[in-house]
């Protein structure tokens, strides 16, 4: 099993909608659990609760860091139909919610309005970007397993512009399915730290993401490199509205490049 794989288990089976979970503490960021992680453990509990509809959406709302080892993951339907279901979830730890959310599984609909109308970006390839070291006591935790590229911009790189772009993936291979791609869509740090200096800090306070593209039938390589834009267009007062695009470049066909796109609610911390 691959670090992802591995960085959850399974305590006790779901019953009545309740699972007890442990994670591991290399998959740290700050005093928590690594956002991303957590969503992604939300999006596959999403996934069991309506086996042959793909994950469209999630809405999350980070209430509370969640620490490492042991939680309670409570995830119910809300309505199911043929084509759709709606679900909700949260993980609790720490003496409380730490994260709750809300997702949407559905079928395909109609394809005769379908467009992506954002041009793919033409970034240099991965060697030619700055590999950011894994710096204990600087970066985050669980960027340990975490391989990132960055072309444009660099946290703390005091910048014009909060922008930042890198090719990511996870340094041990895993397979793409959209749980993992819901991990990988919150791995680039905020936008907002392109323009800041060393000791600002911020963390994701409401995150809504979508994927869209036919992600199960792509083929997309277990070791594929994936390339991230993240870019915030206003802050104000300590918080910080931001975009994220996720691509994979190497789809055959331009249509699917766009693997899923993402929105966030940052607070400045300090």
């Amino acid at each position: 099993m691959s670090a992802w794989e591995e960085a959850v288990r399974v305590l006790d089976e779901e019953r009545d909608g309740v699972e007890a979970l442990s994670f591991d503490d290399t998959w740290t960021q700050g005093p928590g659990i690594y956002g991303g992680l957590t969503a992604a453990v939300l999006a596959r509990a999403f996934q069991r609760r309506a086996p042959g509809l793909p994950l469209r959406s999630m809405s999350l709302q980070y209430c509370a860091p969640l620490p490492a080892g042991q939680a309670l993951a409570r995830v119910s339907t809300d309505r199911r139909g043929t084509k759709s279901a709606f679900v909700s979830g949260r993980l609790e730890g720490g003496g409380g919610v730490a994260v709750s959310a809300m997702g949407t599984l559905a079928a395909e609909r109609s394809r005769d309005l379908d467009h992506v109308d954002v041009v793919p970006p033409e970034p240099p390839a991965p060697d030619a970007g700055f590999a950011l070291p894994y710096l204990p006591g600087v970066v985050p935790v669980f960027t340990q397993h975490l391989d990132a590229r960055f072309v444009t911009g660099i946290p703390y790189g005091a910048a014009p512009q909060a922008r930042m772009a890198a090719w990511i993936r996870w340094r041990e291979p895993s397979p793409v399915d959209r749980p993992m791609l819901v991990g990988l869509l919150d791995a680039m740090p905020p936008a907002l730290l392109a323009k800041a200096t060393p000791g600002r800090a911020a963390s994701t306070v409401t995150f809504q993401l979508h994927l869209l593209a036919p992600i199960e039938s792509l083929g997309i390589p277990e070791d594929a490199w994936l390339f991230s834009e993240v870019w915030s267009d206003v802050t104000r007062a300590g918080w910080s509205d931001e975009e994220i695009r996720l691509w994979w470049l190497d789809a055959p066909d331009p249509a699917n490049r766009l693997l899923a796109v993402g929105r966030q609610l940052f607070a400045l911390l300090r």
